[in-house]
């Protein structure tokens, strides 16, 4: 049995179809068209979606690797404990995380965390905290990151952070509650 001789058995076998009866093809005209123009009518929305959506599924794929190859390392070289009471009375605690510089994933300065681990930071959340109000009364709208960094890296003697040994790195749980 050839190829042929088995699609005319097929199509012999097929039920018939109302197709040509009358009416039949108009509607399915009329159907076809319509369902054309509403896909015709969201094929625009469609592309502007996928413009303004691309940015936004790119932009992880390009900043994860970038910044996850920067400091890998889940353990802080050092923490400062942070703690302090609020002029409302509230009793806040926190961390600040230090960690050495690096280039390219290799340790390359520990000058700078080896100094501040060396500083005694006995009520360094309440210092944080009144330098904070003052940089709020002077309109700084990030007080207590303002505060946190003049009263830690910014505690560093010239020297000890040289360009192009990878530098300080840290990072903070503090809310930066003032009231």
């Amino acid at each position: 049995m050839t190829k042929r001789s088995i699609d005319e058995l097929l199509a012999q076998s097929a039920p018939p179809t109302r197709v040509s009866e009358p009416g039949v093809q108009s509607a399915l005209r009329r159907v076809t068209m319509e369902s054309r123009e509403r896909a015709q009518a969201f094929r625009p929305a469609r592309s502007r979606l996928l413009w303004l959506a691309a940015p936004a599924v790119a932009l992880p794929m390009v900043i994860v690797p970038l910044t996850g190859s920067t400091d890998d390392r889940p353990v802080p070289d050092f923490t400062i404990p942070v703690s302090y009471t609020t002029d409302t009375g509230r009793e806040l605690s926190c961390s600040i995380d230090l960690y050495n510089g690096e280039m390219n994933n290799v340790v390359t300065s520990t000058a700078a965390v080896d100094y501040l681990r060396a500083q005694n930071w006995s009520g360094i959340g309440q210092r944080i905290y009144d330098k904070a109000l003052v940089y709020e009364s002077a309109g700084d709208p990030n007080a207590w990151v303002s505060a946190e960094i003049d009263l830690t890296a910014g505690q560093l003697p010239d020297g000890v952070l040289k360009q192009g040994d990878g530098g300080l790195g840290s990072s903070s749980d503090c809310s930066g509650e003032l009231h």
